[in-house]
């Protein structure tokens, strides 16, 4: 004999389609908010580390021109890994490999401007994280963007 107990055991539903639906919704929005704050800090990662190389090419650039009487190299477009006394101040042909296709423009003369532009960025949002930090630590050069690239210049320089 079924006593009443055992009865209503029987009879009580288990999870509704409601409360299913419910916690998956909750798991979801867990798993976009998750996903998101990761797709943020790898940008910001990679954005670090673009923008250690422009450093380490500026610091080049300066260090070229200390030891240049004052004067940054003459270049017309050309890629970074052609031009000898820069390749030797960032410490050789390893060290600027991974920026050798950026290019290098200073004509000769007084009252030039230094124009050094990257290669493409796959990511706006690296490009814009990248343009922000040359603007905010990289005084008195500047960036701006031209399509997927960054061009950054200095300007009242002089080259030979």
């Amino acid at each position: 004999m079924i006593t009443q107990t055992q009865k209503t055991a029987k009879m009580r539903p288990a999870f509704g389609l409601l409360e299913i639906g419910l916690v998956l919704l909750l798991v979801g929005g867990i798993a976009i908010a998750a996903l998101s704050s990761f797709g943020k800090k790898h940008a910001q990662s990679q954005a670090d580390t673009e923008f250690q190389k422009v450093s380490d090419v500026l610091t080049g650039l300066e260090t070229t021109k200390k030891y240049n009487n004052g004067v940054y190299p003459i270049g017309a477009a050309a890629n970074l890994d052609t031009i000898t006394v820069l390749v030797n101040a960032m410490g050789g042909p390893t060290k600027t490999q991974d920026v050798a296709s950026w290019k290098y423009n200073c004509a000769a003369g007084s009252n030039q401007t230094v124009t050094l532009t990257t290669t493409s960025y796959e990511d706006p949002t690296v490009q814009t994280l990248v343009l922000n930090q040359v603007n905010s630590n990289s005084t008195p050069w500047t960036a701006t963007a031209a399509g997927s690239t960054i061009v950054i210049t200095k300007t009242n320089t002089t080259c030979q």
